[in-house]
């Protein structure tokens, strides 16, 4: 898990290279859950003990800018991890655009991650 996560990190760019497995793409989602899981907590802990006037704890508004600055951080290499499940799935990378598609579109990405590893000489 945390190698996936580390070579999350690493290929942050890598929108053409050497395919990710499913496990790897998996490893990485599951690791982003518990960090957004963190996250909630740790602000619902902050919001729930405001300032006595009723406005919001200055805690939680730092802490919803350092979500937010997380959350910018990470668009550009999941975009690239997921265009690279995509190519090891067998695919043009540029299918994770389909994103874009309002509704279905990530219904269908996600659908491209669930595919298995096709081994042929043009996914590499």
């Amino acid at each position: 898990m945390i190698e996936a996560y580390k070579e999350f990190w690493k290929r942050y760019v890598d929108f053409v290279g050497e395919g990710t497995t499913r496990p790897k793409y998996w490893w990485v989602f599951l690791v982003q859950a518990i960090i957004g899981v963190i996250w909630g907590i740790i602000f619902g802990i902050l919001a729930a003990f405001g300032s006595s006037n009723g406005s919001i704890n200055p805690a939680a508004v730092v802490w919803i800018i350092i979500g937010v600055l997380y959350i910018l951080a990470i668009i550009i290499p999941q975009w690239a991890l997921t265009a690279r499940r995509i190519k090891d799935a067998g695919l043009p990378w540029g299918l994770v655009f389909l994103n874009f598609v309002p509704y279905l579109g990530g219904l269908v990405v996600t659908i491209f991650t669930l595919l298995p590893t096709k081994n042929t000489a043009s996914n590499q």
